[in-house]
């Protein structure tokens, strides 16, 4: 299928990643798509959509790349993203979502407008109607506004959940269902579509009968759109559908239900207004508590095996060697880039994922497989890479859980929008390292708890978006509002903050009523709960590492634990010490 460069679409979202497809502003659409059977006698399109409104209620201007001219209205935007949002979706992926076109703002404006939300005078001072509206930088911004919602979470997880768990045929019937309805009470809907080139957004104004034939097949009802692709109503930007057969034809893309999907239908004008720029709402009509996104990357694996668990609910599903998941939901998979994955499950905030990934040596050397699962409030995410065998992982509403054949690498990310624990002012807790066997993290209220069978290597982030004087929230890449820490250990140990040290603290729970209140002794650098020999030899090529070269930190190596004298200097002094304290209790025992 040829990419259709003349016109401009909306921006796909994936994971933490906004991927906008460079388009061309289209100059005129009239010429494309698919030619529609003028002969039969049929309603007169353009004349019912006049009814309705589209001669006034649309952007006078066709759809174009757009991204924020104003700070001001940047910063409202911000302002609005939580905690987890801007962990993921940084501003920097919003500010360039636009820029494969603004048809999703231009579709919500031009619903909340007709619908009586906000009035085309809140948009322009001065407009009595949307189609007065003249284009200049400040309507740019209110559109690059509108358009980014879909890096809110709430708006995400609803279009992406909708199109996995509703196939064509649903898809035709809620359409049919949305436009009736719209048609009843003069109200206009949203509408998302999914080509296989880009992502498309169009305001749904209602619905006629008829006969219509184009290309050679017929269908029945044609669902009247405003597609910013043209400026105003064009009947090759309508939808046609046949709702005996379950088949549908976008004319205007040369499309059917054989290449593309109705990913998304709301007449849900608190969704499509919510924390919207002019007058939105804080709450939807739309339930989302009990959807999360899955995403599954699995670049250098031979095959994976998938099991939800939902309370009584559990669900399972086999690649069978083959990449992805193809039996996962009605549509079968979201597929926006080789070797990721991702779907939309209903699922409580308490659901289970256990993902079991089998390496093929004969075609990999290393296996390389993640998976995260995010909702409104939270994100869980596992990596794994190396191993050569099987990996599984499992994933929890507090925990994460992996276990290796290997001494593989790993990285644990949890982000709660609510902070990590109870005495935590970080909301992200970042934990990457080697490791054999099972090895986990979670999260509880008196800290991050790792627990090991084997040994794990570790290196320890907490961070969170710093709060500006205005209240928005700024992910600080260069790391300075992170606190790190790195240690090597073979027994559960609790990772804390220390406000007053300002540092990551480690304690063992030695008489095992699982309360860690035993902290890691100085000197006992490897986490074993001994001071011996090999905790010196462990500061010794420290600091011979740091006396040949200008590192800020030791791999698995802990400044802290590892300064025994305390006088902030990791030295031949330290281990000489810990050999010297280490003889002394041994000639105690």
């Amino acid at each position: 299928m040829k990419k259709i460069i003349s016109l401009l679409c909306a921006t796909l979202i994936l994971g933490n990643m906004l991927i906008s497809l460079p388009q061309t502003k289209a100059t005129s659409a009239d010429d494309v798509g698919f030619t529609i059977n003028s002969d039969i006698n049929n309603p007169d399109l353009k004349g019912l959509a006049s009814s309705l409104g589209a001669d006034t209620d649309h952007f006078n201007f066709a759809n174009y790349n757009a991204t924020f001219k104003s700070d001001d209205i940047k910063n409202k935007f911000v302002k609005n993203i939580s905690k987890v949002e801007a962990l993921i979706n940084k501003i920097g992926n919003a500010d360039s979502a636009s820029k494969g076109g603004v048809c999703n703002g231009i579709s919500i404006l031009q619903v909340l407008v007709h619908n009586g939300i906000i009035s085309a005078s809140d948009i322009q001072e001065g407009a009595e109607k949307l189609v007065d509206v003249k284009f200049d930088d400040s309507i740019n911004d209110v559109l690059s506004y509108y358009q980014m919602g879909q890096v809110y979470m709430h708006q995400d997880l609803f279009t992406g959940y909708y199109f996995c768990n509703h196939d064509t045929s649903d898809a035709i019937a809620d359409i049919v269902k949305e436009a009736e309805k719209a048609m009843a009470k003069k109200k206009y809907f949203y509408i998302a579509l999914l080509l296989p080139t880009f992502a498309h957004a169009v305001t749904g104004i209602g619905i006629a009968d008829g006969i219509w034939e184009i290309e050679g097949r017929t269908y029945n009802k044609c669902i009247l759109t405003l597609d910013s692709n043209y400026v105003g109503f064009n009947e090759k930007g309508c939808i046609y559908v046949n709702t005996e057969d379950n088949t549908f034809c976008f004319p205007t893309y040369k499309q059917t239900e054989k290449e593309s999907f109705i990913r998304a239908v709301s007449s849900d004008e608190s969704w499509m207004n919510y924390k919207g720029l002019i007058s939105p709402s804080n709450e939807t009509k739309t339930d989302i508590s009990n959807i999360s996104k899955i995403e599954i990357d699995s670049l250098k694996v031979g095959k994976y095996d998938l099991i939800i668990q939902d309370g009584d609910s559990i669900k399972s599903y086999s690649s069978n060697g083959k990449n992805p998941i193809l039996e996962i939901t009605p549509n079968n998979f979201i597929n926006f880039a080789e070797g990721c994955y991702q779907y939309y499950i209903n699922a409580s905030n308490d659901a289970i994922l256990k993902l079991a990934a089998e390496n093929d040596p004969e075609k990999y050397e290393e296996g390389y497989i993640q998976l995260f699962n995010t909702n409104e409030t939270s994100r869980r995410y596992c990596y794994s890479y190396g191993f050569s065998d099987k990996t599984n992982i499992e994933i929890g509403p507090t925990y994460i859980n992996i276990d290796t054949q290997g001494f593989n690498k790993y990285v644990f990310d949890l982000i709660s929008e609510e902070g990590l624990y109870k005495t935590s002012k970080f909301c992200h807790c970042d934990i990457g390292g080697q490791g054999k066997g099972p090895v986990s993290v979670t999260e509880r209220t008196d800290g991050i708890l790792l627990k090991t069978d084997s040994t794990a290597q570790c290196m320890i982030c907490f961070s969170g978006p710093l709060v500006l004087d205005d209240g928005t929230y700024k992910y600080d890449t260069s790391g300075m509002n992170a606190i790190f820490t790195n240690f090597t250990s073979n027994k559960n140990t609790m990772i804390r903050y220390d406000e007053e040290m300002d540092m990551i603290r480690l304690f063992f729970d030695n008489d095992g009523d699982d309360v860690y209140d035993d902290e890691v002794k100085k000197g006992d650098v490897n986490g074993d709960d001994y001071i011996d020999a090999v905790d010196a030899s462990i500061v010794l090529a420290a600091y011979a590492k740091y006396s040949t070269e200008e590192v800020p930190y030791i791999p698995n190596f802990n400044d802290y634990y590892g300064d025994f004298d305390g006088n902030n200097i990791v030295d031949a002094v330290d281990a000489s010490k810990i050999l010297a304290e280490y003889a002394k209790k041994s000639v105690v025992t």
